[in-house]
Protein backbone atom coordinates (compact mmCIF):
# COMPACT_ATOMS: atom_id res chain seq x y z
CA UNK A 1 0.00 0.00 0.00
CA UNK A 2 1.37 3.60 -1.23
CA UNK A 3 1.87 6.06 1.48
CA UNK A 4 1.02 9.73 0.57
CA UNK A 5 2.32 12.65 1.53
CA UNK A 6 1.74 15.34 -0.96
CA UNK A 7 -1.42 17.12 -2.33
CA UNK A 8 0.37 16.75 -5.97
CA UNK A 9 -0.24 13.03 -6.30
CA UNK A 10 -2.45 11.72 -8.65
CA UNK A 11 -5.31 10.21 -6.42
CA UNK A 12 -5.30 13.65 -4.59
CA UNK A 13 -6.06 15.74 -7.22
CA UNK A 14 -8.42 13.14 -8.55
CA UNK A 15 -10.59 12.86 -5.71
CA UNK A 16 -10.84 16.51 -5.90
CA UNK A 17 -11.76 17.02 -9.34
CA UNK A 18 -14.56 14.42 -8.39
CA UNK A 19 -15.71 16.19 -5.72
CA UNK A 20 -15.88 19.45 -7.60
CA UNK A 21 -17.40 18.24 -10.31
CA UNK A 22 -18.90 14.57 -10.36
CA UNK A 23 -19.90 14.38 -13.94
CA UNK A 24 -21.62 10.64 -14.80
CA UNK A 25 -18.20 9.22 -13.77
CA UNK A 26 -16.79 7.71 -10.61
CA UNK A 27 -17.87 9.55 -7.45
CA UNK A 28 -15.92 10.45 -4.50
CA UNK A 29 -17.21 9.55 -1.04
CA UNK A 30 -16.22 9.80 2.15
CA UNK A 31 -16.05 8.07 5.69
CA UNK A 32 -16.25 4.36 7.00
CA UNK A 33 -20.24 3.69 7.05
CA UNK A 34 -20.72 4.99 3.57
CA UNK A 35 -17.53 2.70 2.49
CA UNK A 36 -19.55 -0.38 4.04
CA UNK A 37 -22.69 0.66 2.65
CA UNK A 38 -21.36 1.04 -0.78
CA UNK A 39 -19.91 -2.42 -0.66
CA UNK A 40 -23.33 -3.77 0.84
CA UNK A 41 -24.52 -2.39 -2.31
CA UNK A 42 -22.26 -4.18 -4.81
CA UNK A 43 -20.71 -0.78 -6.05
CA UNK A 44 -16.95 -1.24 -7.31
CA UNK A 45 -14.70 0.57 -5.00
CA UNK A 46 -11.87 1.79 -7.19
CA UNK A 47 -9.25 3.65 -4.94
CA UNK A 48 -9.30 4.33 -1.26
CA UNK A 49 -7.61 7.24 0.68
CA UNK A 50 -7.03 6.16 4.37
CA UNK A 51 -5.86 8.21 7.00
CA UNK A 52 -3.36 6.31 8.58
CA UNK A 53 -3.41 2.79 8.53
CA UNK A 54 -6.30 1.09 7.11
CA UNK A 55 -9.01 -0.10 9.21
CA UNK A 56 -9.83 -2.90 7.71
CA UNK A 57 -9.22 -5.03 4.63
CA UNK A 58 -11.14 -4.36 1.56
CA UNK A 59 -11.02 -5.91 -2.08
CA UNK A 60 -9.88 -2.51 -4.17
CA UNK A 61 -7.26 -2.00 -6.72
CA UNK A 62 -5.79 1.31 -5.49
CA UNK A 63 -5.00 1.91 -1.72
CA UNK A 64 -3.48 4.65 -0.15
CA UNK A 65 -2.37 6.19 3.39
CA UNK A 66 -2.18 9.54 4.36
CA UNK A 67 -1.55 12.29 7.34
CA UNK A 68 -5.48 12.70 8.55
CA UNK A 69 -4.51 16.68 7.40
CA UNK A 70 -4.10 15.38 3.69
CA UNK A 71 -7.09 12.63 3.92
CA UNK A 72 -9.29 15.99 5.02
CA UNK A 73 -7.96 17.99 1.97
CA UNK A 74 -8.88 15.29 -0.27
CA UNK A 75 -12.11 14.73 0.40
CA UNK A 76 -15.14 16.59 -0.62
CA UNK A 77 -16.29 17.06 3.13
CA UNK A 78 -15.31 19.09 6.01
CA UNK A 79 -13.49 17.69 8.75
CA UNK A 80 -13.45 14.21 7.52
CA UNK A 81 -12.24 11.59 9.18
CA UNK A 82 -11.92 9.66 6.37
CA UNK A 83 -11.50 7.12 4.14
CA UNK A 84 -12.28 9.10 1.33
CA UNK A 85 -12.80 6.75 -1.76
CA UNK A 86 -13.60 6.30 -5.19
CA UNK A 87 -16.66 4.24 -6.54
CA UNK A 88 -18.70 3.89 -9.78
CA UNK A 89 -22.27 4.28 -9.38
CA UNK A 90 -24.83 1.95 -8.79
CA UNK A 91 -26.63 0.64 -11.47
CA UNK A 92 -30.32 -0.06 -10.86
CA UNK A 93 -32.95 -0.81 -13.28
CA UNK A 94 -36.08 0.59 -13.68
CA UNK A 95 -39.00 -0.27 -12.22
CA UNK A 96 -41.57 -1.15 -15.23
CA UNK A 97 -44.54 0.31 -13.26
CA UNK A 98 -43.50 1.72 -9.83
CA UNK A 99 -47.01 1.99 -7.61
CA UNK A 100 -45.28 5.65 -6.22
CA UNK A 101 -42.85 7.59 -6.31
CA UNK A 102 -41.75 11.44 -4.69
CA UNK A 103 -40.75 13.69 -7.00
CA UNK A 104 -38.78 16.50 -6.27
CA UNK A 105 -38.24 19.81 -8.14
CA UNK A 106 -34.94 22.12 -8.16
CA UNK A 107 -34.32 20.85 -4.49
CA UNK A 108 -30.89 21.77 -4.64
CA UNK A 109 -29.25 21.14 -1.23
CA UNK A 110 -27.52 17.99 -1.37
CA UNK A 111 -28.39 16.73 2.09
CA UNK A 112 -32.20 17.51 1.95
CA UNK A 113 -32.34 15.29 -1.20
CA UNK A 114 -29.82 12.41 0.45
CA UNK A 115 -32.72 12.82 3.47
CA UNK A 116 -35.65 12.56 0.79
CA UNK A 117 -34.18 9.45 -0.63
CA UNK A 118 -33.37 7.84 2.56
CA UNK A 119 -37.13 8.00 3.66
CA UNK A 120 -38.15 7.03 0.43
CA UNK A 121 -36.04 3.56 0.47
CA UNK A 122 -37.26 3.60 4.39
CA UNK A 123 -41.20 3.72 3.07
CA UNK A 124 -41.18 1.62 -0.14
CA UNK A 125 -41.29 4.31 -2.15
CA UNK A 126 -40.81 3.18 -5.96
CA UNK A 127 -38.98 5.70 -7.40
CA UNK A 128 -37.05 9.56 -6.99
CA UNK A 129 -38.04 11.50 -9.51
CA UNK A 130 -35.41 14.24 -9.84
CA UNK A 131 -36.41 17.21 -12.00
CA UNK A 132 -34.97 20.41 -12.89
CA UNK A 133 -31.52 21.78 -10.97
CA UNK A 134 -31.90 19.44 -8.34
CA UNK A 135 -28.89 18.60 -6.16
CA UNK A 136 -26.77 15.33 -7.82
CA UNK A 137 -28.14 12.48 -5.61
CA UNK A 138 -24.80 10.68 -6.03
CA UNK A 139 -22.84 14.08 -4.66
CA UNK A 140 -20.55 13.01 -1.31
CA UNK A 141 -22.78 14.83 1.24
CA UNK A 142 -26.52 13.39 -0.48
CA UNK A 143 -24.96 9.89 -0.56
CA UNK A 144 -24.05 10.49 3.33
CA UNK A 145 -27.59 12.26 4.07
CA UNK A 146 -28.85 9.07 2.51
CA UNK A 147 -27.03 6.89 5.03
CA UNK A 148 -26.29 4.54 2.06
CA UNK A 149 -29.78 4.25 0.73
CA UNK A 150 -28.66 6.41 -2.25
CA UNK A 151 -26.77 3.41 -3.62
CA UNK A 152 -30.21 1.04 -3.21
CA UNK A 153 -33.10 3.67 -4.41
CA UNK A 154 -33.63 3.65 -7.87
CA UNK A 155 -33.68 7.45 -8.90
CA UNK A 156 -34.68 8.89 -12.01
CA UNK A 157 -33.79 12.62 -13.95
CA UNK A 158 -36.40 14.53 -15.61
CA UNK A 159 -37.61 18.04 -17.22
CA UNK A 160 -40.85 19.08 -16.93
CA UNK A 161 -41.20 18.58 -20.60
CA UNK A 162 -40.86 15.23 -20.00
CA UNK A 163 -42.30 14.58 -16.31
CA UNK A 164 -46.39 14.21 -17.56
CA UNK A 165 -45.18 11.01 -20.04
CA UNK A 166 -43.07 9.71 -17.55
CA UNK A 167 -45.87 9.81 -14.88
CA UNK A 168 -48.29 8.63 -17.55
CA UNK A 169 -45.99 5.61 -18.39
CA UNK A 170 -46.31 4.54 -14.62
CA UNK A 171 -49.74 5.08 -14.51
CA UNK A 172 -49.49 7.68 -11.36
CA UNK A 173 -51.34 10.84 -10.62
CA UNK A 174 -48.96 13.83 -9.77
CA UNK A 175 -50.51 15.26 -6.58
CA UNK A 176 -48.17 18.16 -5.42
CA UNK A 177 -47.60 21.71 -3.34
CA UNK A 178 -46.20 24.33 -4.48
CA UNK A 179 -44.49 27.65 -2.24
CA UNK A 180 -44.94 30.17 -5.11
CA UNK A 181 -46.91 32.22 -7.14
CA UNK A 182 -45.04 31.65 -10.36
CA UNK A 183 -45.14 27.64 -10.18
CA UNK A 184 -46.43 25.82 -13.06
CA UNK A 185 -49.31 23.43 -13.42
CA UNK A 186 -47.74 19.97 -14.57
CA UNK A 187 -51.14 18.43 -14.73
CA UNK A 188 -51.71 17.97 -18.64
Amino acid sequence: MERITSRKKTFVARLRALAADRGEGDMALDGLKLLHEALAAGLEITGVLWAGEPAEEISCPAQYVAPLELVQYASPLKNSPGPVFTARPPRLEPPERPKNAVLLENLQDPGNVGAVIRTAAALGVGAVVLCGACADHLSARAARASMGAAFRQYVVKTDTEALPGLLSSWGLPLYGAALGGQTIDLRR
